[in-house]
Parts: C-alpha cells; sequence; structure tokens
C-alpha cells in the first residue's frame, strides 16, 4: 500500500474499535474510502507537516475528511509525528 490507498471493500460502517485509551477509538458512521498518512521524524520535516497536508488537501478537494488521528511517537533519539486522515470521496459514483 502506498501512502494514499482506496478501501474498495470498505465493509461494515464504522469500526469495532471503541476503547477509551487513545490507541483507537470508533470512526463515525461514514463511508470511508481513502486514508492518507503524514509523517515525519526529522524537525525540519515536522516543522512543514501542516503545509504538506494542506496543499494535499488543496489537490484533492473532491475528499472529504471524515475523522483525523494524530499521534506523537518518541525514543532516545527520534521523534516522529503522523497524521492519518480518513476520508470521503465527494463525487458521484460513476
Amino acid at each position: 500500500m502506498s501512502s494514499t490507498d482506496t478501501i474498495t471493500d470498505p465493509g461494515p460502517q464504522g469500526s469495532d474499535f471503541d476503547r477509551s485509551d487513545g490507541v483507537s477509538s470508533k470512526v463515525k458512521d461514514s463511508q470511508i474510502s481513502v486514508f492518507k498518512v503524514f509523517s515525519a521524524t526529522k524537525a525540519r520535516d515536522r516543522e512543514v507537516l501542516g503545509e504538506k497536508i494542506a496543499a494535499w488537501l488543496a489537490t484533492n478537494p473532491h475528499l472529504q475528511i471524515r475523522e483525523t488521528f494524530v499521534r506523537l511517537s518518541s525514543d532516545r533519539e527520534f521523534h516522529c509525528m503522523s497524521f492519518v486522515l480518513l476520508c470521503s470521496d465527494g463525487r458521484a459514483p460513476a
């Protein structure tokens, strides 16, 4: 899978996860057909991550963001920031 993929078999609406541990959460009932992952480990890359997300959204105006997950993980040397966007395609089906 690439960092942007279309989900061809979305299965049942929503998610089976409903934990309050901050690791997973229930996705609102909607048709999720695309997800996009943005991540960066270098400080320079983390600083421009918002600009990269904004540029991607500008080139994909047909997508509607349904849910966003933001995660920060780190160890002694590296800090990784990740944004996962779950989207639906607002275009009429072909």
